[in-house]
């Protein structure tokens, strides 16, 4: 009978570890995911504020465009390269979302969060670069009104 007792705790002990060590598994799954999902929706964000701005720069430049036709000197430099800030960011985001892909299924967690680590960088140069270049555009525009 000591036996069977013995037996039948180790056997609960057994069930029991196992069952919690599985538990933990996938509770750390779901952690990886729901941190997954958040770095994703990050970099979406970036994205999702940044892209309405692409208008405004396009507006920019033809601003920009026009007073080139009857600017000279000094003044046309600083429009020159304002005019190219917006279009190296317009690139910036062109290429970006030409490159950015979500994350293949088959590649592992950690893959996938370092994909998105190096993707949010990228996508945070690109929203700097074209809050940047709008600055230095409209900067350059009202310096012309103030000639």
């Amino acid at each position: 009978m000591k036996n069977l007792f013995v037996t039948l705790s180790l056997l609960a002990i057994a069930i029991m570890v196992g069952c919690g060590t599985g538990t933990s598994e996938k509770a750390s799954e779901e952690d990886q995911q729901a941190q997954y999902d958040s770095l994703f929706d990050e970099v979406m964000a970036v994205h999702d504020e940044v892209m309405p701005k692409m208008e405004e720069i396009h507006s920019l430049k033809k601003r920009i465009e026009k007073e080139l036709e009857i600017v000279e000197g000094d003044s046309e430099q600083v429009l020159r390269d304002a005019h190219k800030e917006l279009s190296e960011a317009d690139q910036g985001m062109r290429d970006w979302m030409r490159n950015f892909r979500k994350p293949a299924d088959d590649l592992s967690m950690e893959e996938k969060m370092n994909y998105l680590r190096q993707e949010k960088e990228s996508i945070s140069k690109v929203s700097m670069d074209t809050h940047s270049s709008i600055d230095n555009a409209n900067d350059a525009l009202r310096s012309l009104s103030e000639e």
